[in-house]
């Protein structure tokens, strides 16, 4: 009954919840197949539910997962949240929560939580769900589009960077971080709301260029701007020694150099 089969290893479990077939799903389960068993991908038969959308093949899973021991059932409840905030499922995401999917899990193969991945999806809905269930803004990985504000910033989710500013005051520790992402991609009017927020206009995150140095890099012009009229220290080295008019140069943009020759004073290098 557990014989995997394919390239991907799906066990006939996996086969009917991916197809959709629940009496076939119900019978699997009845005779005693496992419903954590993964395949080769990793993928659980819930995970696989869950990324097929299928509310009736994943509601007869979750009660079969809550008959597991303890830990095996969190395991299973998290991973299956994480996957349902990845697909942007939400009645699946409140399912899972009612019956008590941790919100908090952490998939550290993944490097995700839910609440990450609703961040990284854009996904308001999903998003305001889980801070309301408790979701932890503060969790991250050794990632560059994390923790979630920092993610949210990267990707110009606007809303979702005031939802969690607004939800946890604590997301303050994570302001210049999200203002060097931001300068990175060119987002000018985020990076003006971190600099606003606060925001050190020289913060170096994990001894990477300046925020100024990265806009220079990649010939940001707004944010430039933005980043000097904030007080943008024009002198200020990053990891390699170099300052934001040496990659201005380098890069060969002529509004960049106009602009840092604007404010450059004697000596700057």
């Amino acid at each position: 009954m557990e014989h995997p089969a394919g390239v991907h290893g799906d066990t006939p479990l996996i086969i009917a919840v991916r197809e959709g077939h629940l009496p076939v799903v119900r019978r699997l389960l009845e005779r005693g197949a496992n419903p954590t068993l993964p395949n080769k991908l990793d993928h659980s038969p819930l995970e696989v539910a869950i990324i097929a959308g299928s509310l009736a093949v994943t509601e007869r899973l979750i009660s079969h997962v809550k008959d597991l021991p303890h830990t095996a059932e969190v395991d299973s409840l998290g991973r299956a949240l994480c996957a349902a905030a990845r697909s942007r499922q939400v009645d699946i995401v409140k399912m899972l929560l009612c019956n008590g999917a941790p919100v908090n899990y952490v998939h550290r193969q993944q490097l995700e939580t839910a609440l990450i991945n609703a961040t990284r999806t854009g996904d308001n809905e999903i998003t305001r769900l889980l801070l309301d269930h408790g979701a932890d803004p503060m969790i991250g990985f050794e990632t560059w589009d994390s923790p979630a504000l920092v993610c949210a910033a990267w990707r110009n989710h606007q809303s979702i960077v005031e939802m969690l500013v607004k939800k946890d005051p604590r997301v303050g520790r994570h302001f210049a971080d999200a203002m060097v992402e931001a300068a990175n991609l060119g987002l000018e009017d985020m990076t003006s709301y971190f600099l606003l927020k606060g925001a050190n206009p020289d913060h170096l995150r994990s001894g990477y260029r300046t925020p100024l140095s990265c806009a220079a890099q990649h010939g940001h012009v707004g944010v430039v701007r933005v980043l000097l009229t904030a007080g943008a220290d024009m002198k200020a080295n990053d990891n390699h020694g170099r300052t934001p008019n040496w990659y201005a140069s380098w890069l060969g943009c002529p509004e960049v150099l106009a602009l840092l020759r604007e404010h450059i004073t004697p000596g700057a290098c």
